[in-house]
C-alpha cells in the first residue's frame, strides 16, 4: 500500500464514522419526536434508477431526483442547469457538447473516439455523444442523478454515475399547455404540449420547444479588414418536437412509441473568451474577442430518433424492452480563434461534419411480484454507433501565402481576399472517415430480504466493447500546400472541402476490443419505515481505445490503451428524521486502479513526413473520496428550505505508474499528486421556496436557489516547447490554473391566477453575474501578447419573463 493512500483511508474512515454518527442521531431524533401529523404531502417520487420502479427514498444509493414540476419552478431548461441542484455534479460546455463531472470523474476525451464517464440516457436509451445530450429538456416527468459507479446495471461508461432523463408519457386525460419566454440577449423560448386520450387503452402526446438566444461573446476587436461584422458567439437557435403514443394492454402492460426530431443552430456555443480579459475586466467588456472572418457559420445540425418502451407481465415474470434508432447529421463551423491573428499570423477555426446513426436494444426480465422476498433482474443489451465524420482544424493565413521556407510564393493576393488559393489553409490535424463503437453486455442483480428490515444485494455484469476507426489522419504545415494535401473534390485543399494526405500514407485505422466483469454487493437496513442505512462496494468499467498515432513507434501506426477500472466503497443514510425534515448523507472512497487521462501531444515522425498535435490517452491510478449531504425542511405547507454540502478530494496517485503528461512525448512531465479537474474541496446549495395564498384564490410563488463552490483546479496537460529538441520553454510546462470560489444564485417570482390555468413568472439566473472557467486556458505561446490565451466559460447573468397557459 502506498504512503499516499494511507491519509486517504484515514479520511474515508473518519467520514464514515461521521456519517454513521449522523445516521444514529437522526434515528434517535425521530424516535424521540412526539407523534404529529405531517405538514407536507407524503407522496413519493417513483424512480427507475435501478431498472425497476421503486420510491426514491428506498434506493440504497446516492440519488437526486427532480420532478418535472420542480424543474419548471427552478427554471432548469437545459442539462447544464442541473449543476445548481445536485451535490457533487459539475456540468459545463465542451467543444463537442456538454462536459459532465460527478465527484471529480470527468470525461477527458470528448471526441468521437472517446467514451463517457457518466451515462446519460433519455427514456432508458443511452446517448453516447456530448452534442446530443440535453436536447430533451422539455415536457419532462423527472430527472434522476445517480452518483457513483453503475457498472452492473448500466455497463460501460458508468464509472462516474448516471443521469436519467424521463420524458412525460401520454395519459388518459385531456390536457395541454403553452408557454412563452422573453429575456435579455434577445431570448425567445416557446414550449407547448397537448395530451389526447383516444380510447380507453390509447393516448397520444405531442410536445415542442424552441429556443433562440443571441450570443454574449462579441467579436469586436481587431476587425481591420473592413469586412462585415461577425455574429456574436455563444448563441443558440434550437427547436425540438416530440410525438408519443401509449397503448395499455388491459392492465397487463404497455407499449410506448416516441418519435423526436429537431435542429441545433446558433453561432458557436462553445463559449470561448480571452483569458486575460475575462479575469481582469468587468461587465460585458469581459466578453470582447477578436474578429475572425472564417467563423460565421456556427452550428447546423439536424437529428431524429424513434424509441420504444415495452412492459408486460408474463405470469410471474415482468418483461421490459427499450430500443431506439437515432440519426444525426451535423455541419458545424465552430471553435474559432478569439485571440486574433496578430500573434499567430493565422485565423484558426474548426470545420466538423458528422453523419451518425445509433442503434440500441436492451431486454430485461424481473420478478412481477413487487412484494417477493427474492427480487431478481436479468438483462442483456446491445449498442452500435456509426459516426462517419470529417474533423478539420483549419489555419487560414492572415497575410499572403508562403512556401515551405516561409518565403512569399509570388502571389500578391492576401488569403483574406482569396482564401482558397494554394498555401493559404492547413487542416492540422484532419481526420476523415467513420468511427464505430459497439457494446454488448449481460447482467443480473438480486435483492434478498433477509428480514423485514434487512435487504442484501448482489449484482454481476459481463461487458464486451469495441472501438474501431477506418479513417485517414493528415497533419502537416500549410506551406507544404498541394504537394502534401489534396481535396476530396479535387484541386486545392481548402475549406469547405474535406482533405486527405496526398499519398494516403497515413491511414488512421485501428481497433481495440476490451471486456470486463463488474459487480456490486450491498446491504441496506430499514431502521424505520421512513429511514434507512446502506453500504455497498461496486466496480465500474469503461472500454479501452486507441491513439491515432503511437508515439513510441518509429513508423506511423495506432497504439491501443486499456480499459478504465474503479472500485468504489460507499456508506450512507437517507430518510425522514422528523415529520418535516428529510436528510440524506453518504461517504465514499474510490480506488481508480486505471483512470483514462487524455491530453495533447506533439508527434514528429519525420521518416514518414507526419508532424502534428493529436490527443493522447494513457492510464494512471487515482483516488477520490468525499462526504455528501442533502437536507430538506418543510416547516409549513407553504415553505420549503433545502441545503446540500459536499466535501471532496480527488488526486492522481504517486508512484512508478503515476500519470505523465506534456506536449513533448520525449519529455513527459510527472503528474502524480495533482488534483483532478473541477473538484472543489467544499461546495453546496441553499434554496427557499415560498407560496403566498391570496384571498382571491391566486397563488404567488418565490423560489431562490444558490450554489456555493470553493475553488478548483483546471489542467493544461500540454504546455509547449521545441518538439525537435524536446525542450520546454520557460513557463511552458504543463500546469494547473485556479478557478476561485464563487456563488451563483437564481431567483424566480411568479403569480398563478385563481383558476390555476395562467401563470406569469419573472426570473434572474446567475444574479451575481459571475462566470467560471470550464477548462484550463489555452497554452501560452512564446512571443504572443497578453490576449493570446483563451478559455471556455459559462453564461453570465440572464433574466426574463415567462407566461404559461394550461388547459
Amino acid at each position: 500500500m502506498s504512503m499516499q493512500r494511507i491519509p486517504a483511508l484515514k479520511a474515508s474512515a473518519a467520514l464514515t464514522s461521521i456519517s454513521l454518527a449522523i445516521a444514529g442521531f437522526a434515528t434517535l431524533a425521530q424516535a424521540q419526536a412526539a407523534p404529529a401529523k405531517d405538514n407536507v404531502d407524503n407522496h413519493e417520487i417513483i424512480v427507475t434508477a435501478t431498472k425497476t420502479s421503486q420510491a426514491a427514498s428506498k434506493v440504497p444509493q446516492a440519488l437526486t431526483v427532480l420532478s418535472g414540476e420542480t424543474l419548471k419552478e427552478k427554471g432548469i431548461v437545459n442539462v447544464t442547469n442541473l449543476s445548481s441542484v445536485s451535490p457533487g455534479l459539475e456540468i459545463g460546455s465542451a467543444s463537442h457538447g456538454v462536459s459532465i463531472s460527478v465527484r471529480g470523474v470527468t470525461t477527458t476525451d470528448v471526441t468521437s473516439k472517446g467514451e463517457q464517464d457518466v451515462v446519460f440516457s433519455v427514456d432508458g436509451i443511452p446517448i453516447g455523444r456530448p452534442q446530443l445530450m440535453g436536447l430533451a429538456f422539455f415536457d419532462l416527468e423527472r430527472v434522476e442523478v445517480l452518483r457513483g459507479p453503475q457498472g452492473t446495471l448500466y455497463g460501460k461508461s458508468a464509472t462516474g454515475g448516471a443521469i436519467n432523463v424521463i420524458t412525460a408519457k401520454p395519459k388518459h386525460d385531456l390536457e395541454g399547455s403553452v408557454s412563452a419566454e422573453l429575456g435579455n440577449y434577445n431570448t425567445r423560448r416557446f414550449e407547448g404540449m397537448i395530451n389526447l386520450p383516444l380510447t380507453d387503452d390509447l393516448a397520444v402526446r405531442a410536445a415542442f420547444a424552441s429556443n433562440s438566444r443571441e450570443g454574449f461573446i462579441k467579436p469586436v476587436l481587431g476587425n481591420y479588414t473592413g469586412a462585415s461584422t461577425q455574429n456574436n458567439l455563444g448563441a443558440e437557435q434550437n427547436w425540438t418536437a416530440r410525438l408519443s403514443g401509449k397503448y395499455d394492454f388491459a392492465g397487463n402492460g404497455s407499449l410506448v412509441l416516441t418519435g423526436t426530431f429537431g435542429h441545433v443552430g446558433g453561432a458557436d456555443g462553445s463559449n470561448d473568451v480571452i483569458y486575460s480579459r475575462v479575469t481582469q475586466l468587468k461587465g460585458d467588456n469581459r466578453f470582447q474577442v477578436y474578429y475572425n472572418p472564417f467563423a460565421n457559420g456556427g452550428n447546423n445540425d439536424n437529428y431524429a430518433n424513434v424509441n420504444a418502451e415495452l412492459n408486460f407481465d408474463l405470469g410471474p415474470v415482468h418483461v421490459a424492452y427499450d430500443g431506439a434508432h437515432l440519426w444525426w447529421h451535423g455541419e458545424d463551423n465552430m471553435d474559432p480563434s478569439v485571440n486574433g491573428a496578430q500573434d499567430s499570423g493565422a485565423y484558426n477555426w474548426s470545420q466538423y461534419s458528422s453523419h451518425m446513426t445509433t442503434d440500441t436494444h436492451e431486454v430485461r426480465l424481473s420478478n412481477a411480484n413487487p412484494a417477493a422476498r427474492l427480487e431478481w433482474l436479468l438483462g442483456a443489451n446491445y449498442y452500435h454507433e456509426y459516426n462517419d465524420e470529417s474533423d478539420l482544424n483549419w489555419q487560414t493565413l492572415a497575410g499572403t501565402p508562403k512556401d515551405a521556407n516561409g518565403n512569399p510564393t509570388g502571389s500578391t493576393v492576401s488569403c483574406l481576399a482569396a482564401p482558397t488559393q494554394a498555401g493559404c489553409n492547413s487542416p492540422n490535424p484532419h481526420i476523415v472517415g467513420p468511427t464505430v463503437h459497439t457494446a454488448k453486455g449481460v447482467f443480473g442483480q438480486v435483492n434478498f430480504h433477509a428480514t423485514s428490515k434487512l435487504k442484501l444485494t448482489a449484482g454481476l455484469r459481463y461487458s464486451s466493447d469495441q472501438m474501431a476507426r477506418y479513417a485517414l489522419l493528415s497533419a502537416g504545415s500549410p506551406n507544404n500546400g498541394a504537394a502534401y494535401w489534396t481535396s476530396t473534390s479535387g484541386g486545392v485543399c481548402a475549406p469547405p472541402y474535406a482533405c486527405v494526405s496526398a499519398a494516403e500514407s497515413n491511414p488512421d485505422t485501428g481497433q481495440n476490443t476490451t471486456s470486463g466483469v463488474t459487480w456490486r454487493v450491498g446491504a441496506d437496513y430499514q431502521i424505520t419505515p421512513r429511514a434507512m442505512v446502506y453500504a455497498s462496494v461496486a466496480t465500474g468499467y469503461k472500454g479501452g481505445g486507441f491513439n491515432d498515432i503511437d508515439p513510441a513507434a518509429s513508423t506511423k501506426k495506432t497504439g491501443t490503451y486499456g480499459a478504465e477500472h474503479v472500485t468504489a466503497y460507499e456508506i450512507g443514510f437517507k430518510g425522514r428524521i422528523t415529520s418535516t425534515i428529510s436528510y440524506n448523507t453518504s461517504a465514499y472512497y474510490y480506488d481508480y486502479s486505471k483512470y483514462q487521462l487524455t491530453g495533447a501531444t506533439f508527434l514528429a515522425l519525420q521518416s514518414i513526413g507526419t508532424t502534428g498535435v493529436v490527443i493522447y490517452t494513457s492510464l494512471a491510478p487515482a483516488t477520490m473520496y468525499g462526504w455528501e449531504n442533502e437536507l430538506t425542511w418543510r416547516p409549513s405547507k407553504n415553505d420549503t428550505f433545502g441545503a446540500s454540502l459536499s466535501l471532496e478530494r480527488a488526486f492522481f496517485n504517486n508512484g512508478p505508474n503515476a500519470a505523465r503528461v506534456g506536449f513533448l512525448y520525449s519529455n513527459l512531465q510527472y503528474w502524480g499528486g495533482k488534483s483532478l479537474d473541477r473538484v472543489p474541496g467544499i461546495s453546496g446549495t441553499l434554496s427557499w421556496d415560498h407560496r403566498w395564498e391570496m384571498k382571491n384564490g391566486g397563488l404567488v410563488k418565490l423560489g431562490v436557489n444558490s450554489k456555493i463552490s470553493g475553488g478548483y483546479w483546471l489542467s493544461d496537460l500540454a504546455g509547449t516547447g521545441n518538439p525537435f529538441s524536446g525542450v520546454y520553454a520557460d513557463g511552458s510546462y504543463p500546469k494547473q490554473y485556479r478557478q476561485g470560489a464563487y456563488t451563483r444564485s437564481d431567483v424566480t417570482l411568479g403569480y398563478t391566477m385563481p383558476n390555476g390555468k395562467v401563470t406569469l413568472e419573472g426570473y434572474v439566473r446567475n444574479l451575481e453575474n459571475t462566470v467560471q472557467m470550464q477548462n484550463a486556458p489555452s497554452t501560452a505561446q512564446p512571443g504572443w501578447g497578453p490576449d493570446g490565451q483563451w478559455v471556455r466559460v459559462n453564461l453570465p447573468r440572464t433574466f426574463g419573463a415567462r407566461l404559461t397557459v394550461k388547459y
